[in-house]
């Protein structure tokens, strides 16, 4: 009994997770931001019923499961159907995320390369090319700067990222134009350093 009511729980959940992407319109949905607010809303819903730790398993593998295999089209097409041919075209990701702790499967994990996103950016001076990786495989959404681990934010125009490279400071913030590629820096320590330049990705479009 108790095993029926959660399953009908999750089942649920994903309902309610699509439902706010259909309120977002084309242009956003499974995009990483909103794919972030897919996870939360799911997270908050499922943890009542799952707890917290197999509710951040379950909302992550479905999240994941969901992404790797609809279109924004694809999606918000399935959600003008009824309750019970949402449930079924859903069924693939609840049935597998249920069943197994430490989803996503191993054929999402195999595409996790394919969500790297590798920019090399190159000074507006030709001084110095900053490498940049922006990894969202997987939530929370993570991006290094020449190595070091970044806090990342992202927006519909923006990747914005904020590093130490030690300890103390400068503190370093590093934002690229989503739709130009170009970049900006900012050192604050001792002094203020302002940079700029642009990024560009291989075999990918930016």
């Amino acid at each position: 009994m108790i095993k029926t009511i959660a399953k009908i729980l999750l089942a649920i959940a994903i309902l309610w997770t699509l439902a706010f992407v259909f309120k977002l319109g084309n242009s956003f949905a499974l995009s990483p931001e909103y794919k972030k607010e897919i996870y939360n809303n799911c997270y908050q819903d499922a943890k009542l019923s799952l707890g917290a730790k197999r509710a951040k398993q379950y909302c992550t593998c479905t999240t994941t499961m969901l992404d790797n295999k609809y279109s924004d089209e694809d999606i918000l097409s399935i959600g003008q159907k009824s309750e019970a041919e949402q449930i079924r075209a859903f069924a693939f990701a609840s049935n597998h995320c249920n069943k197994n702790a430490n989803a996503p499967s191993s054929e999402n994990s195999n595409q996790s390369e394919n969500k790297l996103l590798k920019l090399s950016c190159l000074a507006s001076d030709n001084t110095m090319t900053t490498t940049v990786v922006i990894d969202t495989s997987k939530l929370p959404y993570k991006a290094t700067v020449q190595g070091y681990s970044a806090k990342l934010d992202i927006t519909p125009d923006m990747y914005l990222m904020q590093y130490r490279m030690y300890d103390g400071p400068p503190d370093i913030t590093f934002s690229i134009d989503r739709n130009t590629g170009n970049y900006s820096e900012v050192w604050i320590g001792s002094e203020t350093i302002y940079g700029n330049g642009s990024c560009q990705v291989a075999k990918q479009k930016f």
